[in-house]
């Protein structure tokens, strides 16, 4: 029984043994089959399942193809946004109303020039967790856009707004892919305006202190 204890329980070889020591009743017994029963009805329900919606989404794989090309962006996640959003998000004229649509645009509510509030709408919320999922998985994807964007904005906005914009865009590219027939191409770790501009000025001063005076000229390639 030890051999088979799964290796993310977090208890000691002597904390398992001695909760596997005992004596197995016959109501134990029962109970346990049971379970293992319904175990086995769940899964083969969820293999029909599985089957039933490959078949129906058999005439959308290029669609689906081209999501699963987005960094955490797995088969699974693929299939529910596009039974949710349909196979060209066609409900949604633009990127903006299908992120206003899931809730994952920021909320903007004034009442005599007062701003009341900036909290994001309800929205789906089942679009919006399975979003919430993709971005974390982005995020990890070493070298990606998304964990530059993670590392340059969490310092200032804090780990669950960060998350929260990088689910938002992660929306409008979904909404691109879907609506326009795109295809994802990651362009690598993003380099905010700001921060190169600032780079560029403490270059130009360091080499002005040593009597050199430069301009920066951007290559077009």
């Amino acid at each position: 029984m030890l051999a088979l204890v799964d290796r993310r329980v977090r208890a000691s070889q002597e904390e398992l043994r001695d909760a596997l020591t005992g004596r197995l009743s016959p109501a134990h017994r029962l109970v346990l089959r049971q379970q293992l029963e319904r175990i086995q009805v769940l899964e083969r329900q969820q293999q029909e399942i599985d089957q039933y919606l490959q078949s129906e989404l058999a005439a959308y794989s290029d669609v689906l193809q081209r999501l699963c090309e987005m960094h955490g962006l797995q088969i699974g996640s693929a299939q529910q946004l596009l039974a949710e959003l349909g196979p060209q998000a066609a409900a949604f004229p633009s990127a903006g109303h299908l992120a206003s649509w899931a809730g994952l645009c920021p909320g903007r509510r004034e009442s005599a020039g007062q701003s009341q509030g900036n909290s994001s709408p309800k929205g789906n919320r089942y679009v919006r967790s399975v979003l919430a999922q993709i971005a974390q998985a982005a995020c990890q994807t070493k070298g990606s856009r998304w964990e530059a964007l993670k590392q340059q904005w969490q310092a200032r906005l804090g780990k669950p707004k960060t998350m929260w914009a990088i689910a938002h865009r992660l929306l409008r590219v979904v909404w691109k892919i879907s609506a326009e027939g795109a295809r994802y191409v990651e362009r690598g770790p993003a380099v905010d305006p700001r921060r190169l501009k600032r780079r560029m000025a403490a270059l130009q001063w360091q080499f002005l202190a040593r009597g050199y005076n430069v301009e920066f000229t951007k290559i077009v390639s």
